[in-house]
Formats: structure tokens, C-alpha cells, sequence
């Protein structure tokens, strides 16, 4: 269930002054008219407040950002030797290669150049031979 800042400010108060998860989620259902939260959720607020005095979500667990530092020292590898290969860089380094990459293309905007080669135009078939080639095919 997602609730809302004021259901779950709510919830916290209420259970500080009665203490009884069934009594809060008796006035919840009263109140708002939905399902209460679970007696788990109730309790984990609680304590996230007593704990940190705000009933916020709390920041989630995910990939640990890349420090500074290692931003830098990529830049610096990279500068000096724009031709460097991601796996010599990570290897030279110490870091893995998959975050080499990362700061490579999402950290610092670098992105590998690669020459595309084109065919060149003949000038030599016309509009006419086009036609004509198309009028056989049939």
C-alpha cells in the first residue's frame, strides 16, 4: 500500500498514544476509508521515526556512486593518451572495466569516435539508366 505523508503521520501518532496496532488501524479504517497498513509497517515507522524524527522513505540501497577522485584520474589517463583502450585504462588504473566505461560515457560525455566509410557516388548512371535497367527487370 503507498501511503501518503499524512497517513503515515497518522499512523505514528496514533500508535504513540495507544500503543495497540489494532486500535490505530481501526481509526485509520474510520478515517480514510481503506485498507489500513500491516502491524509490521506501523511498527517499522514508528521506529523510523523515534529514530530519525521524520516518517520520509528512507534513501534506497542501489549502485554505490563513483568517488571524485577516480572521476579525475580516469579524465587524466584519457587526456594524456586519448587512444587508450577501456580495458589498458581500467588495467592501468586498478579499476574495473565496466566502470571505466561508465565514467567514460556518463560521468565525463566521452564517447568513441569511429569513421564510418561511405561508397562514393557514380556519376556516370543517369536518371535515364536507372529507367531502362528497371524496364529489363520486368
Amino acid at each position: 500500500m503507498a501511503a501518503n505523508g499524512s497517513e503515515k503521520a497518522f499512523c505514528v501518532l496514533k500508535f504513540h498514544e495507544c500503543r495497540s496496532v489494532t486500535i490505530v488501524q481501526q481509526q485509520f479504517r474510520t478515517k480514510f476509508g481503506k485498507q489500513p497498513p500491516s502491524d509490521k509497517s506501523i511498527r517499522r515507522r514508528y521506529a523510523q521515526f523515534q529514530e530519525t524524527g521524520c516518517v520520509c522513505k528512507r534513501k534506497g540501497t542501489g549502485r554505490p556512486s563513483v568517488a571524485e577522485e577516480q572521476v579525475e584520474q580516469v579524465r587524466q589517463v584519457f587526456v594524456r593518451s586519448p587512444r587508450k583502450s577501456n580495458v589498458r585504462g581500467s588495467r592501468e588504473l586498478g579499476i574495473p572495466q565496466p566502470s571505466v566505461w561508465r565514467i567514460l560515457r556518463k560521468r565525463l560525455k566521452l564517447k568513441p569516435y569511429r569513421l564510418m566509410l561511405l561508397q562514393k557516388l557514380q556519376t556516370e548512371i543517369t536518371i535515364e539508366g536507372r529507367l531502362s535497367a528497371l524496364n529489363c527487370k520486368r
